[in-house]
Order: C-alpha cells, then structure tokens, then sequence
C-alpha cells in the first residue's frame, strides 16, 4: 500500500472560533477574509471573528462568495486580496474552496481556469490559509483541494484543483458555529459528509489509515445526522462536524468514487446543491458498486451493527429522513439532460479510484435509473 497525508494543524472544540485571531497575528497585519453571503453575518460569527482580529490590531477585507463559485469568482479575490499575509476562510464548503484557491494561487500570473483543467502548474509560494467550517459537511478545511465551476469547450464544468499549496494552516472546528445552520442546509451537508466517508472506505485506493477513520466518521453520521436536522442540539451538532472532519481526512487518503463525479456534474449543469446530489446517487452508486464491495460492506455493516443485506436500504431509508429526494425528477432534472450529465464526469478525477469501472453507458444506467 502507498499513501500520503498532510493536514493542517486542527484545533476543534466549543468555543474555539476565539483563537483564530491569535493564528493570524502569527502570519502578519493584514488579513482577506472569504466567506458566504448570509450565514455567517447571521449567526454573527463574522462579527464576532472581525472584532476579535480588531483586538489584536489586525484588520481583514471581506470578500462574499455565493454557493458553486466559480474559476472567475478565485481570478476577482485573488485581485483584490494582493498586499495581504494571510487568508482566512470562513464558511461552509464554497467559501472555503475559493478562500483555498485564492491563497494558492495568488502569486500566479494565469488565470484560475488553466489550474482547474491542469493545463499550467502551481509553481510559486501560497499565502497562509486559516479555515473555519461553519457547517458539517465538505470536510474542506483539512484537504488541499478547492471544487470550482470553469468552462472547457463551450461548457459549464465543475473540477477540482489539487495542491499541497492549497492546504490550510490551521482548521478550527467549532461546533458552536453549525447551531445556526438551518434544517436543509444541515441535511444537505450531512449527505456530503456520508458520502465522503462511504466513497472514501469503498476506494479502490484505500487503506487501513483511511478505512478506520471512515468507518467511525460513517458511525458519528449516522448517529447524528437526523437529530442534527430535527432538533439541532449541540451534541448532535458536534458529531456531526467530527463525521465531517473525519470525511475530509479519509477522502484526502482514499479519494472518492462515481458518487462524487456524477454530483459535481449535475451541480454544474442544474445548480444542484452538492450535499443534495450526493445524497440523491448514493444508493445507487453503492447497488451499482455492490459485486465489487460485498466484503468491506460485511466488515463495516458488523461495526455499524446492520445487517450487510440491508446496509443500502439502511443509507436511503436515512437520506429520505432528512429530506434528499431519491430521485433526479425531483430536482428539475430532464430526460433529455441525462446525456449531459454523464457527458460532464469526463473531467472527473474521482471516476478511476471508484471499486468498481464504470463505464459511460454504465453511469448513463445510473443517472436513466433515477428519472
């Protein structure tokens, strides 16, 4: 077996968001802070955050992302963020990933698009990244990948750029900062986690490392994950932002699978919610994957304490709970696009670590299954 694992130093716990001021004073004066466009001023984690850099004599810019940003959204932020030492990012996955993009690539001289479909390398040196989750979901605070939407040959393209330049310094996870995320948002989010640590465990890449962090990360999700929905108590919370970090610990082992290729690129097509199109190709990805798993599923349905013949109809039964539809039609997907999506996981790397291959015409199966 071969692997590699970098992380940031994470630092996760109640009330922790109060120590970010004393990270950044570490890397200079000046800050640029990434983030959504409504929650964190919301739940006044912005403000708190803000006040907090003020104590301490530092100042950041702010700048506001909207959920699937995109390859121009990085190119604006990485403009406006010159002059400053450090980047922090703070937010659920989109701010995150431009805030990771901006830092890696702000001494580039070419546009973020080339680094999305590799066509040029990150040569220079990152600006200190500083990541603070405010939902339990991407797992991005700890992995050295930003997802991002480019155009490739006249179409709307979602990808991911992979760099060690993009991995954080610190990641603090406070649970304090999810008690505010609303109900679909937090079912949302909670599915991306499940998938990430299911696809992370079912890698045709992964190994002891990963399969131990995964299995216990899938235990925290589905413990917590419908409480966190319906109730939204801290408990439930701080299981869930652990079922998440844990997510994006495995997923930076193991990677990910079909799960993920057809999600991001129905994302990019329809404007899907992530979590909500990982939820939605889940099940059948895991049917679809079955002939290939059959043994890793006895492992961790006996872990989990299910029986493995119901392991599938255990995951649907919890994704219907929390509301993610088990079918495309649902959300506003056509006949006729069903093409388009398969056409769209071309640019996917996460197809090759899948157990099992699949095939266009094996995907194209998938997608035609849920409509």
């Amino acid at each position: 077996m071969n692997f590699s694992l970098r992380l940031p130093q994470i630092v996760f716990g109640r009330g922790k968001r109060a120590e970010a001021s004393i990270f950044c004073e570490e890397f200079g004066k000046k800050g640029f802070l990434i983030t959504g466009k409504s929650s964190a001023q919301k739940s006044g984690a912005l403000d708190s955050l803000l006040a907090s850099l003020s104590r301490r004599g530092l100042e950041a810019d702010i700048f506001s992302v909207e959920p699937e940003p995109s390859v121009d959204d990085v190119d604006r932020a990485r403009e406006l963020a010159k002059g400053s030492d450090f980047i922090i990012g703070l937010g659920g996955g989109s701010a995150l990933d431009v805030a990771k993009a901006t830092a890696g690539l702000i001494n580039e001289r070419y546009p973020t698009a080339g680094f999305l479909f590799s066509e040029v390398e990150i040569t220079q040196p990152p600006l200190p990244i500083i990541a603070i989750p405010t939902t339990a979901g991407t797992g991005s605070e700890v992995t050295q990948v930003s997802v991002l939407i480019g155009e490739k040959d006249g179409k709307r393209i979602k990808s991911s750029i992979h760099h060690p330049n993009l991995l954080p310094r610190y990641a603090i996870l406070d649970p304090n900062l999810t008690l505010t995320c609303p109900p679909p948002l937090t079912a949302s989010a909670g599915a991306d986690a499940l998938s990430h640590c299911i696809e992370a465990f079912f890698s045709n890449s992964s190994n002891p490392l990963s399969d131990g962090i995964a299995m216990q990360g899938i235990n925290l999700i589905l413990k917590n994950l419908k409480r966190a929905v319906e109730e939204g108590d801290y408990e439930s919370r701080e299981g869930m932002l652990m079922g998440s970090l844990m997510g994006g610990i495995a997923l930076s082992l193991a990677h990910l699978g079909a799960v993920h290729a057809l999600a991001h690129s129905l994302g990019a097509l329809k404007g899907i919610p992530h979590g909500v199109a990982c939820g939605i190709f889940l099940p059948s990805v895991l049917r679809f994957n079955l002939p290939n798993i059959e043994e890793k599923v006895e492992i961790l349905s006996r872990y989990l304490g299910i029986p493995p013949k119901s392991f599938v109809e255990e995951i649907s039964s919890l994704l219907a709970s929390i509301g993610i539809p088990d079918n495309l039609r649902d959300v506003g997907v056509k006949e006729e696009e069903a093409e388009e999506i398969v056409k769209g996981c071309a640019y996917s790397r996460s197809l090759k670590y899948n157990p099992r291959k699949a095939s266009p015409e094996d995907l194209l199966f998938i997608v035609k299954s849920l409509l």
